[in-house]
C-alpha cells in the first residue's frame, strides 16, 4: 500500500521534470548556436574562395597550355624549302643552298625595334604550310604557305571600337600571332633582314594580321639547339637563316628548340594592374638570365623563384618542351 509520504514525493518527481529552460540557459545556447553557425559559414566560404580560386587557376592555366601546344605545333612546322643553287651565279664554283624564306629567332625587342619592359622575351618568325588565305577559291588547299611569328607584348585591351573607349583598358601581358595570308607573303618582295616582318608585326595589336593567342603570357624563350662540324651542339638564344656569317646555319632550320613559357592567373594579373596600372610590371627572369644557353636550366629554376617570391603576391606557372622540327633536314659544311 503505498503511502500519502510516498505519493508526494512522486508527485513532486513529475513537477519537476516539467519544468523549461531558463532564459540564461536559453541565452547560452542560442550563443553557442550562433558561434557554430558562425564558424561553419566561414569554413563553407573559406572552402568556397579556394574551390574558385583553384577553378579560376586551373581554367586560366589550361588556357595557357592549349596556347602553349598550338604555338610549339606550328614552330614544328617551320619550313625553307631549300634548294641548291650556284654560289655565283655568273661564275660557278659550287653548289649551295639557298631558300627564298627565313627562320629568324632573337630577343622581342630586337626584333621588333620596341621597349624590353613592354615586349620582354624571345620572338620568332618562319614560314609554315597552315593554308590561310583571304582567296576562298583557294581556301581548301590548306597546305599553302603563310608566314608566322609569336612575341609577347604589354598593353591595354586590343580591339576595342571608339564607342567603348571610357571602359577600362585592362593592360594585361598578352601571346602575340601574327599570320600573314599566303597572297601577302613579304618575304618574297626582296626584303632584307627582318624588314619582312618587322614593320607589320611590330604593329602588334594595330596590325591586321596579328591577333592575341594568349592572355597573361608574361614571356617566353626559345634556345636553337643545331650540331657543328666537329660533332659538338651548339645551343643559342639567337638563329637567323640568312646570316652568311655563320655558314653552319645559312639556309638551315635548326633541328631542335627548347621552348619555355611563363603565365599568371586573372587574379594576379589585377592585382598587378592595381599596383602598377598602365606600366608593365617588372616580371622578367633576374638580370642576366636566359643569356648564356649553358645556364638555361639555372636560369628556369631562378624565374620560377623569382616568381614565386614576388610582392604582391602572384599565382604562375612554367611551361617548357622539347621540340623537333622535321623538315629541317640538317647537313654539315
Amino acid at each position: 500500500m503505498t503511502r500519502f509520504s510516498d505519493v508526494r514525493l512522486l508527485t513532486g518527481f513529475r513537477c519537476r521534470s516539467r519544468r523549461g529552460f531558463s532564459l540564461i540557459e536559453m541565452c547560452a545556447a542560442s550563443a553557442i548556436s550562433l558561434v557554430l553557425i558562425g564558424s561553419m559559414l566561414a569554413i563553407i566560404n573559406h572552402v568556397t574562395a579556394v574551390w574558385m580560386q583553384a577553378r579560376g587557376n586551373t581554367q586560366t592555366f589550361a588556357a595557357a597550355a592549349d596556347t602553349f601546344d598550338s604555338m610549339t605545333h606550328k614552330l614544328s612546322q617551320a619550313v625553307l624549302n631549300t634548294y641548291w643553287s650556284y654560289d655565283d651565279p655568273s661564275r660557278p664554283t659550287r653548289y649551295v643552298r639557298a631558300s627564298e624564306l627565313h627562320f629568324v629567332l632573337g630577343r622581342a625587342s630586337d626584333l621588333l625595334g620596341l621597349p624590353a619592359a613592354s615586349h620582354p622575351g624571345s620572338a620568332v618568325f618562319f614560314q609554315a604550310p597552315l593554308g590561310r588565305t583571304l582567296d576562298g577559291h583557294t581556301s581548301k588547299l590548306t597546305s599553302r604557305l603563310n608566314a608566322m611569328g609569336y612575341f609577347t607584348a604589354f598593353g591595354a585591351m586590343p580591339g576595342i571600337p571608339d564607342l567603348l573607349n571610357d571602359l577600362p583598358t585592362n593592360p594585361r601581358f598578352r601571346l602575340f600571332e601574327w599570320l600573314e595570308p599566303t597572297g601577302d607573303l613579304s618575304v618574297y618582295a626582296n626584303a632584307t633582314g627582318t624588314d619582312w616582318f618587322r614593320q607589320d608585326a611590330g604593329g602588334g595589336q594595330t596590325s591586321p594580321n596579328g591577333s592575341v593567342a594568349g592572355v597573361n603570357i608574361i614571356g617566353f624563350f626559345i634556345l636553337a639547339e643545331y650540331p657543328l662540324p666537329n660533332g659538338t651542339w651548339k645551343l643559342s638564344y639567337t638563329y637567323d637563316s640568312r646570316d652568311a656569317a655563320v655558314p653552319e646555319t645559312l639556309n638551315q632550320l635548326p633541328p631542335r628548340l627548347r621552348v619555355v613559357l611563363a603565365a599568371i592567373d586573372d587574379a594576379s594579373a589585377g592585382r598587378l594592374a592595381a599596383a602598377s596600372g598602365s606600366n608593365p610590371p617588372s616580371l622578367a627572369p633576374p638580370e642576366g638570365a636566359f643569356e648564356d644557353p649553358a645556364n638555361f636550366d639555372t636560369d628556369l629554376q631562378n624565374w620560377e623563384n623569382a616568381l614565386a617570391a614576388h610582392v604582391p603576391k602572384i599565382t604562375s606557372r612554367i611551361f617548357s618542351t622539347t621540340i623537333a622540327i622535321p623538315n629541317s633536314r640538317w647537313s654539315v659544311p
